[in-house]
């Protein structure tokens, strides 16, 4: 709650940094001209694909083994915490390592805790300690591959297709959820949960291999190499200096927080309000991702969006009604368009507060910039996961959900008052003028 009631404290000079003049934003395929991007592209979509596979095993598995919420919300935490931790070290080392070798090993990593945790599924051998040490790995794994990617991006395009390949990045994100739940799914009653680990580890092949087909890319030279705790301090201190930056970190805070809460109740819901199994949790994980899907592609038709600060609350406290709503309705099929709903506003949010962070980052500082905005997009989303599975162990599904979507709710509202309140007085003293 503290994060944000300093979203509100500083959103006039946010809003006000906003108002000044901006390239517009828009998405295209300049960037498939790289054959280099385009296969480590279509190799992360698929490998996300696998990833979210495995998560509809994981997550079935403890609810069918466990009846508890609150496990899941223990196992987002695992993750979460490397993750806060990491990131800002990672994406560091990447720009004084070669980053193709924190790459190989990073993808290496997450090529064998699937498996093993496969063959100890199909030995009979899996302990639910085992699922918590899986998940701390994984997120070690995925907090040097995220920002060591963003490090690595401007070595594969050239300079004018940088903002291109971004916006596809975005885009296979949302596909692999769109597709990754349904397929989950519908795999998990003839594969089983060590069929779907299997496949995780099977679809991070499709990124991993293309990077020994990778060469010429290298780390900085060595005289404009700092300390990393150096670059760190400094980092953040550039970071803090850029008022806008904080305000954006914020609220990606919060987004992350409201997405994480309600997505670890989403199986408990099937199972216990709608009464439709695995192939219905699928459903709705996919339905999330279609609005993902769909807020992508209304994004890049639109083109440029002003009053961003506007939308991105508004959608916010949207999204907080849509899953208000879904909490207390019985009817699955309505549930379906209220969780489509909500991944829909969450994703135009999400993506306006990306948007404005690479707008406003100044180059020296943009890979710590986006390195602090992954450990706020992951760490803080399985954060989100920990307090809804908390809430919903100590009472119910949807008490829990009502509590976080109340408390984000109400903050962002008070986020959006302070923001009138900023308009007012900016265009009182454009009158005195």
């Amino acid at each position: 709650m503290t994060c944000l009631l300093l979203v509100g404290w500083r959103c006039h000079l946010f809003k006000r940094t906003l108002t000044r003049e901006q390239t517009p934003v828009r998405f295209s395929f300049a960037a498939l001209r790289s054959r280099p991007f385009t296969l480590l592209w279509l190799g992360g979509i698929v490998s996300y694909i696998g990833t979210q596979i495995q998560l509809i095993g994981t997550a079935w598995l403890v609810i069918q083994s466990t009846h508890s919420v609150l496990l899941l919300g223990v196992l987002s935490l695992c993750s979460a915490l490397p993750m806060i931790i990491l990131p800002p070290f990672s994406g560091m080392l990447a720009e004084q390592v070669n980053p193709i070798i924190v790459l190989k090993w990073a993808r290496g990593v997450q090529i064998t805790l699937p498996l093993f945790i496969a063959f100890l599924l199909v030995s009979g051998h899996l302990q639910l300690w085992m699922l918590c040490v899986h998940a701390s790995l994984v997120g070690v794994a995925t907090a040097f591959s995220l920002p060591t990617n963003q490090t690595l991006l401007p070595s594969l395009v050239p300079r004018e297709d940088v903002q291109s390949a971004t916006a596809l990045q975005a885009t296979m994100f949302a596909s692999a959820s769109l597709v990754g739940p349904a397929l989950g799914g519908l795999l998990l009653q003839p594969v089983g949960v060590a069929g779907l680990f299997l496949a995780d580890a099977l679809s991070t092949l499709a990124v991993f291999l293309p990077l020994f087909g990778l060469h010429g890319i290298s780390a900085l030279e060595k005289e404009k190499m700092q300390p990393l705790i150096s670059q760190m301090i400094d980092g953040l201190r550039s970071i803090l200096q850029h008022r806008p930056l904080p305000t954006l970190l914020l609220m990606a805070i919060c987004l992350s927080l409201l997405q994480g809460g309600s997505q670890v109740l989403l199986p408990m819901f099937a199972q216990a309000q709608f009464h439709v199994g695995a192939d219905g949790y699928g459903w709705l994980r996919t339905a999330s991702g279609a609005g993902a899907v769909l807020s992508g592609l209304m994004l890049g038709a639109v083109g440029n969006i002003r009053r961003k600060a506007s939308f991105i609350v508004g959608a916010t406290l949207l999204q907080a009604s849509a899953l208000l709503f879904f909490a207390h309705v019985s009817f699955y099929g309505l549930a379906l368009l209220l969780i489509c709903l909500a991944g829909f506003l969450g994703t135009v949010a999400s993506a306006l507060v990306q948007t404005q962070l690479y707008l406003f980052a100044p180059e020296s500082i943009r890979s710590r910039t986006m390195a602090l905005y992954v450990v706020a997009l992951v760490g803080f989303n399985a954060i989100g996961g920990m307090i809804g599975g908390s809430l919903a162990e100590a009472s119910s599904c949807s008490q829990a959900m009502t509590w976080i979507v109340g408390v984000l709710g109400a903050g962002m509202l008070l986020f959006k008052l302070s923001l009138s309140q900023g308009e007012t007085m900016g265009r009182a003293r454009s009158s005195e003028r």
